[in-house]
């Protein structure tokens, strides 16, 4: 998946529909993996010494992620492997439960469960009602970034602009 605005890739996404929850209320079951997952250095407040051009960029990614898990019959269920740096932004403010370090990977585990995607679901279901948007325009439309999928580059407009510093998945 890309995330792409103003002619720029902004953010990248790379998943697999062949994992398994790690987390022992869901060990076993289909899970999306996401095997990387990256902001463009631009769109990082801690990389640019203004403001970042793009916020939300990583958010979307990680909603599209819970959608092709709802898609696929996993019932929101992802996982991921963290950088060091990026712990605090998913067990904190992303809400994803904390598996632990995993060894063979040498990097910190995270997973969300059918809860915390129903979590999500609940905010994307306000997000309708209140915006107007729908849920297929949700996370492709926020910020006027689009998914490559989409077709993007095809489109005259950047689609709805929506303030979202605060939202959390």
């Amino acid at each position: 998946y890309a995330v792409e605005c103003a002619g720029e890739t902004q953010g990248l996404m790379l998943v697999t529909s062949a994992a398994f929850a790690r987390l022992e209320s869901q060990r076993g079951r289909e899970i999306v993996g996401i095997e990387l997952i990256a902001t463009a250095p631009w769109n990082r407040p801690r990389l640019v010494k203004k403001d970042a051009r793009y916020k939300g960029v990583g958010r979307v990614l990680v909603a599209e992620a819970v959608n092709l898990s709802h898609q696929l019959e996993f019932n929101g269920r992802i996982g991921l492997h963290s950088l060091p740096q990026s712990h605090s932004w998913y067990r904190d403010i992303a809400k994803f439960t904390d598996w632990g370090y995993d060894g063979e990977k040498r990097m910190q585990y995270f997973e969300f469960t059918e809860a915390q995607a129903a979590a999500c679901r609940r905010i994307s279901d306000w997000f309708e009602a209140v915006h107007h948007v729908p849920k297929i325009h949700v996370q492709d439309q926020i910020a006027g970034h689009h998914r490559h999928s989409d077709l993007s580059n095809q489109r005259s407009d950047p689609g709805p602009l929506f303030n979202l510093e605060d939202w959390v998945l």
